[in-house]
């Protein structure tokens, strides 16, 4: 069987002007070959020209006032990065549908070819064992990571206030931690795509206990090992 040729997703390391540049090259590559892209056809475009134009710029002005205005920034650049980069991804399924392997497409899409890697069998996460918890430069804000697993994870992160979750957590389906009612410390769930996350609205002088699960197609990883951190 002979291998696909795909989009590259290079892009997912992308960061600052060289993502934006890059969201350009695709949006405008998507706009002006209608021929092969054509939204009046199935599958149409994700999206039309000007709503993921409306997404670069808004990555654009978050990014600046990140770069100028440092830390205090960094919330709205992590979210504009995860708007912009999800749509690319979009963008990236659409152009290889319409492909259909052929790489003339592709680049013109905004997109690299490249031969698909043969799929692996998933299986379920292992435990995140580098948990990593500081101070943000503003009050009532920690931030959080985890080492990576890879292509193809979701990561969850709990912060419990106050004190520990208690022994035995169950997870349901989706990663979501089912906690008892006997439990009543605030537990705080971050969603957000990735594994480094930012907690904010926190009570400075409270320890905080955060855990990180990981989740991929086989299933949900267990409880990471926990840290925690008095908010400041």
């Amino acid at each position: 069987m002979p291998e696909r040729i795909i989009s590259e997703r290079n892009f997912h390391r992308m960061t600052g002007i060289a993502l934006s540049k890059f969201g350009t090259g695709v949006n405008e590559g998507v706009a002006n070959n209608p021929t092969e892209f054509d939204p009046a056809k199935v599958p149409a475009p994700p999206m039309t020209h000007a709503l993921m134009l409306g997404y670069i710029t808004g990555y654009e002005a978050a990014y600046d006032a990140f770069d100028k205005g440092g830390i205090a920034q960094k919330p709205e650049y992590i979210t504009a990065t995860e708007i912009l980069m999800a749509s690319v991804d979009k963008f990236a399924d659409y152009v290889d549908v319409v492909a259909g392997g052929d790489p003339k497409i592709i680049v013109k899409g905004g997109f690299n070819p490249v031969h698909a890697q043969p799929p692996e069998h998933a299986v379920t996460p292992g435990q995140a064992k580098e948990v990593t918890v500081v101070n943000n430069d503003v009050s009532g804000v920690l931030d959080t990571e985890c080492e990576s697993f890879g292509i193809g994870y979701h990561y969850i992160c709990f912060a419990v206030e106050g004190g520990v979750f208690p022994a035995n957590m169950q997870t349901d389906a989706g990663g979501m931690f089912i906690i008892p009612a006997t439990f009543t410390n605030k537990v705080i769930v971050n969603l957000t795509n990735g594994r480094k996350k930012t907690f904010t609205g926190l009570t400075k002088g409270i320890e905080y206990y955060f855990y990180y699960v990981v989740i991929n197609t086989a299933g949900v990883g267990p409880l990471s090992v926990v840290v925690s951190k008095m908010c400041s």
